[in-house]
């Protein structure tokens, strides 16, 4: 990848900022016609608090109203996706003098005709201000269209094609959101305190990606965020084989007592794939981060404290931890005390079995759950030790300190970390007693 860049500032009384940068860039991942590609930047700024009007009040320490757009390219084009590959595969036959053969060889995924890189139109409008000599207010509102994704075409194509579609620079998503950071410093005597916080909320549309058409329009992904979870509405247990014959069938295989029952949403009189709804959130990207912290000191003794969380989250509770005993896998006795036996009925998880039941498996509202969290993540007392001890020792400062790091955490999920539910190593907790020095 080649880069190629102007930058430009430009002031005007101290008051009125604007700055523009334009980069070129190409890609060797693109056609050598469509390779370079040009992105803009500009960004304004006025300074409201250099103004004559401004100089008489002592509320407002410092006022900035700023806007910018900007239009960057990226080459996030598929590993597979460009070029025209055959595939192995098969059962085999001869081609030339390979008797042999490593199975037969078909045609890939068509090649992409034309392709260019994704484009993402972002826009920004944010205001940071100072009051009161001490309270610190950051305010942004942001909104990004993101257009010639590289998407599947297979939605639009039938199959008498032959072959896998190609991509094509055909998807539109938008997302938009808002930033909010405060923070607050104020010493009084010999007592000196701060407290601050951020909050980010996002959301995202996706306008277009060729998706095929659907029997019902609520199964489809168009119109809904990226990455919306689908699944099937859990309704509880079959309580037995009656229960099972008086119930609407489910095309999922067969079924037994204590086996999910799942809600029929399109009235068809069937469970199917077409009962599956959006439900929950994103199961890898929050919509909501937020955190808080707060510090106090008083003649060297201090003590301090973060917090960070996360909303509008959702999991997907999958994997060996929830699905036991299938393949020889071993148990948990949280999932062993929470299976449904005809003495449990609203149990939280199915009947135990070692054989896959296709049923149980599928994304279901039983599965999910909110992943939401938030976390102490840092927590320290110190003492700093006094000048009049340091000077002796030649130090400039020093201090002894306990600090604790995610120490506590508040969620709804039994038994695991929700950060850290795809990884292999759980979260960790530890607590340090230090010393530090400077000099």
């Amino acid at each position: 990848r080649q880069n190629a860049g102007w930058y430009t500032h430009y002031g005007f009384k101290n008051r009125y900022f604007a700055d523009f940068t334009l980069m070129a860039s190409a890609s060797n991942l693109l056609a050598p016609d469509h390779r370079w590609n040009v992105s803009p930047t500009v960004g304004l700024a006025w300074l409201i608090s250099n103004e004559k009007c401004m100089q008489s009040q002592n509320v407002v320490n410092f006022l900035k109203l700023r806007a910018s757009f900007g239009m960057l390219n990226t080459d996030n084009i598929p590993g597979n996706g460009y070029w025209n590959e055959t595939v192995g595969g098969g059962n085999g036959y001869p081609i030339n003098n390979n008797f042999g053969g490593d199975g037969g060889w078909h045609e890939g995924r068509l090649a992409s005709v034309n392709g260019t890189t994704e484009k993402a139109y972002k826009y920004n409008v944010g205001v940071d201000a100072t009051l009161f000599k001490g309270l610190t207010l950051t305010l942004d509102g942001f909104y990004e269209r993101r257009s010639d994704i590289w998407v599947s075409s297979d939605g639009q194509n039938s199959a008498v094609l032959g072959a896998t579609s190609p991509y094509v620079n055909a998807g539109i998503v938008d997302s938009w959101g808002t930033e909010i950071g405060a923070n607050y410093c104020k010493k009084i005597g010999n007592v000196e305190f701060n407290l601050g916080g951020t909050f980010t909320y996002n959301r995202s549309k996706i306008i277009e990606m060729l998706e095929e058409p659907a029997a019902y329009d609520y199964t489809r992904s168009t119109g809904n965020p990226v990455g919306q979870i689908f699944g099937l509405q859990a309704i509880g247990y079959f309580v037995d084989q009656a229960d099972i014959d008086n119930s609407l069938p489910q095309q999922f295989g067969p079924v037994k007592a204590g086996d999910i029952k799942y809600k029929d949403m399109n009235g068809d009189k069937v469970i199917n794939s077409d009962d599956r709804v959006a439900m929950g959130y994103n199961s890898t990207c929050p919509e909501t981060y937020y955190s808080f912290s707060l510090g106090l000191e008083w003649k060297g003794l201090g003590f301090s404290a973060q917090f960070q969380g996360v909303g509008n989250y959702t999991a997907i509770l999958s994997g060996t931890y929830y699905h036991p005993l299938v393949d020889n896998t071993t148990i948990s006795n949280y999932v062993y005390r929470n299976r449904w036996t005809p003495e449990t009925p609203n149990a939280r998880f199915p009947r135990l079995t070692t054989e896959t039941v296709d049923n149980n498996l599928q994304t279901s509202s039983l599965w999910l759950a909110d992943r939401s969290f938030l976390k102490l993540r840092n927590c320290e007392v110190y003492y700093k030790l006094p000048s009049s001890w340091l000077n002796k020792f030649w130090m400039k400062n020093a201090k002894v300190y306990v600090r604790g790091v995610d120490l506590l955490c508040f969620d709804s999920i039994d038994q695991l970390d929700p950060e850290a539910m795809s990884t292999s190593y759980p979260a960790t907790r530890s607590i340090h007693v230090g010393l530090s020095v400077g000099f």
